[in-house]
């Protein structure tokens, strides 16, 4: 995994769905506005730290994928998401959609829970992964130009079976301090 960690994260249990992962974002959301998770930071883990933010760079881990219908695509579009869903190509973006942002916000799913621009907008959608163990791999994406991992330093890559035990034991924390 890369641009994000377990420092990136937070854990909720969404009933009846069961336990999810939680990523940074929406951007620019006031705490009050987040949906509230657990944070594996939050007793203290590390140290000082305060929790990132959703427009953290090293931890918004901004890979998107999604399977749409024609519907859903228009419904995002034309409604869920302030200034589209789509790369705009009229004023004031220029040729390719890209005159105010770069090709992650587009191709890397930064629209899906970035937002709040003055002029680039997106659709506020907060990230979630299953910590079903099923369900869990088959929400990640391998990124097959496989530029990424040569591009990107160590430091902001995540080995992902750590990552997911590291969940699992803020889960149980999380458990813990619901039931004290």
């Amino acid at each position: 995994m890369w641009e994000t960690g377990i420092k990136g994260l937070g854990v909720r249990e969404i009933y009846p769905f069961g336990w999810f992962a939680l990523q940074n974002g929406p951007k620019n959301l006031r705490r009050t506005e987040e949906i509230a998770s657990y944070w594996s930071g939050g007793d203290g883990a590390f140290g000082d730290e305060k929790r990132p933010r959703g427009g953290d760079p090293k931890m918004f881990g901004q890979q998107g994928g999604y399977m749409l219908t024609r519907d859903q695509v228009i419904y995002l579009q034309e409604e869920a998401c302030k200034g589209g869903f789509l790369p705009p190509y009229g004023y004031p973006f220029v040729d390719d959609g890209l005159h105010m942002v770069n090709v992650e916000f587009w191709s890397g799913g930064y629209q899906h829970f970035g937002g709040n621009g003055a002029v680039v907008q997106g659709c506020n959608m907060q990230r979630v992964i299953s910590l079903e163990p099923e369900k869990f791999s088959k929400q990640l994406l391998y990124h097959t130009a496989n530029n990424k991992q040569k591009q990107i330093t160590k430091a902001r890559q995540s080995n992902v079976n750590t990552v997911f035990q590291q969940l699992h034991t803020v889960k149980k924390a999380a458990i813990a301090k619901i039931s004290r």
